[in-house]
């Protein structure tokens, strides 16, 4: 292991002899050393979804199955059969006898997905890999997420901003509907506020006719209020029956 990295500590001696063992007896590439390693405890019912290791490491990846005889899922594709449980539909399932070395490398490593369906009962799993190189670092992409590569290239300012601010999501067709109906509803309420002022505003200096239009006028305004919300209700009722068909 470079010192230099950091990400993890030296092998301890009865890993170094473990891979000193694989490389001598050609299970493993020399050339390609691990450097690192993750030992997986199972108990029955555990698993790991399917996934491929991060291109970054080398090629190829062993994993040593220990206790259990659980076999492994290698493919482009998987069908869920339940929680945890998982069964190829481009690939195949390969058995993983006890102290059995399974290497990755090539499409099988690079391409492939692999996968542990739920575990019958306990397993150890010993997973060896080399570690990238000293200078290596991560992609564009892999930083900034969404944000696109023109943002990025612009300086952290760009890309913080988009991420503190994030667009705004277009709203649906009902949605914009529900909405314009709302602010309608809205304007008549003020609308009803108003002459409610202003019937209020006169005080002694309004006639009994004054008085009678301000009535009329806020029976209008109520009428038109309760005509107003008949209308929202047949619109929301509509909208929800075309929302309900669209997903049916």
């Amino acid at each position: 292991m470079n010192e230099k990295r950091g990400l993890v500590p030296p092998f301890p001696p009865i890993l170094e002899r473990l891979v000193d063992h694989l490389i001598s007896n050609n299970y493993l590439p020399s050339a390609v050393r691990p450097d690192s390693c993750i030992i997986n405890k199972y108990e029955a019912g555990d698993c790991i979804p399917p996934h491929v290791d991060h291109q970054s490491y080398y090629r190829p990846i062993s994993t040593l199955s220990l206790l259990g005889e659980e076999p492994m899922l290698v493919g482009s594709r998987f069908r869920t059969v339940r929680a945890c449980t998982w069964a190829p539909v481009c690939g195949k399932s390969i058995p993983l006898p006890r102290r059995s070395l399974l290497v990755l490398g090539g499409n099988s490593g690079d391409i492939a997905k692999h996968c542990i369906s739920s575990c019958s009962g306990p397993r150890i799993s010993i997973t060896l890999r080399k570690q990238p190189p000293p200078d290596w670092k991560p992609d564009e992409s892999e930083l900034v997420g969404k944000v696109n590569k023109q943002q990025f290239q612009r300086g952290n300012s760009a890309a913080n901003e988009v991420i503190n601010n994030p667009p705004k999501k277009k709203l649906s067709g009902s949605a914009k509907r529900r909405k314009k109906m709302m602010k309608q509803m809205g304007g008549g309420t003020e609308h009803l506020q108003r002459n409610a002022k202003s019937s209020n505003s006169g005080g002694t200096k309004s006639s009994a006719t004054t008085a009678n239009k301000s009535a009329s006028s806020k029976k209008k305004s109520d009428k038109q209020a309760r005509r107003n919300a008949r209308r929202l209700e047949k619109k929301r009722a509509a909208a929800a029956a075309t929302d309900k068909d669209k997903q049916g």
